[in-house]
């Protein structure tokens, strides 16, 4: 893990600084913790939300946030190891996360999948009432 694109590494001068660097953005890993069939650990489609996203500020220069480990998953708890939240849960973690970040400088977003499909209609949601809001 790159210790100067991570958000939680960082000293709060550090996390300033890099802000107006990436001109305010920063990537949001939003995963899941679920089954994966018997050769996969239950976090990986947040591991490789996380890869993504460390591989993309890299390039980019940006941050990247605490990653969310938790998705929408109901589908899935009939496994051992799933945690699922509810839609309007993982709504309006998103939602404040975005607003958190928004307040210190950031206003560039990026959130990043790494659930599939079926996250993204709460990850809309929550960018949407950004956008309204902010």
């Amino acid at each position: 893990m790159k210790k100067n694109v991570w958000l939680q590494n960082l000293s709060w001068e550090d996390v300033k600084q890099k802000t107006i660097a990436s001109q305010g953005t920063i990537i949001l890993p939003i995963g899941s913790t679920e089954q994966h069939g018997t050769h996969l650990p239950v976090g990986t489609d947040t591991m490789v939300a996380t890869a993504i996203a460390e591989a993309a500020a890299t390039k980019a220069g940006v941050l990247v946030a605490p990653p969310l480990w938790f998705g929408w998953s109901p589908h899935h708890l009939v496994l051992p190891g799933t945690i699922s939240i509810r839609a309007e849960v993982l709504i309006e973690v998103a939602y404040d996360m975005i607003e958190s970040l928004f307040t210190h400088g950031f206003d560039k977003f990026i959130l990043l999948n790494g659930h599939r499909i079926v996250n993204v209609a709460w990850m809309q949601i929550a960018g949407e009432r950004a956008k309204r809001k902010l």
